[in-house]
């Protein structure tokens, strides 16, 4: 029986009798009404409480994944420094290979104008000493090496720079998403 079918019964009983027994239904119906409405919100506020909790947990390492975005972000002020060496070294590199022509003109063309005739010896092989590298020369090679190695840094810290930027924008949308969902949590009544 559903509760208004219950207070007509009890209005329209006769006896004492009758009107307990229907008032006892009445009254355990409302009981369990209530039990089953304080269950309800009860399980949906343990529901709003873990949710809250989960985001609380992931909002936190969505927090520490901002600090570490920040950290990498520092890097790229060494990469704007390692960039700027880049430059100094080619720039440096440029000027080397300049003076390096310039030496090797100079030399060759002073090479042809005081080199003796080679004298052979009774075997007929000639006796030179073996060439070595000019020292302008092996700083070329040293700077080219660098050069090369410095431009692989140059690339990796770009790849890496570019990641962060995507996985910063990510998080803060991540973040803004989660905080509005925590602020503006509801509850559904029961009634």
């Amino acid at each position: 029986m559903d509760v208004d079918r219950l207070l007509r019964s009890v209005c329209d009983s006769d006896s004492v009798h009758e009107v307990q027994r229907f008032g006892s239904v009445l009254v355990q119906h409302l009981l369990l009404a209530r039990q089953r409405r304080n269950d309800i919100t009860a399980e949906e506020m343990k529901a709003v409480m873990e949710e809250r909790d989960r985001s609380v947990v992931k909002s936190k390492r969505l927090e520490q994944d901002v600090v570490q975005e920040r950290e990498r972000c520092a890097k790229e002020t060494e990469l704007l420094r390692l960039q700027r060496q880049r430059g100094v070294a080619l720039e440096d590199q440029r000027r080397l290979d300049m003076e390096l022509q310039v030496l090797r003109a100079n030399h060759s063309s002073q090479d042809l104008l005081m080199t003796p005739r080679p004298s052979f010896p009774s075997d007929g092989v000639s006796q030179a000493p073996p060439p070595q590298a000019p020292p302008l020369l092996v700083q070329v090679q040293q700077l080219s090496q660098e050069k090369q190695s410095m431009e692989a840094e140059l690339q990796r810290c770009q790849e890496a720079e570019q990641e962060a930027s995507e996985r910063v924008r990510r998080l803060e949308r991540l973040v803004e998403v989660l905080r509005k969902k925590v602020g503006t949590g509801s509850v559904r009544a029961v009634s």
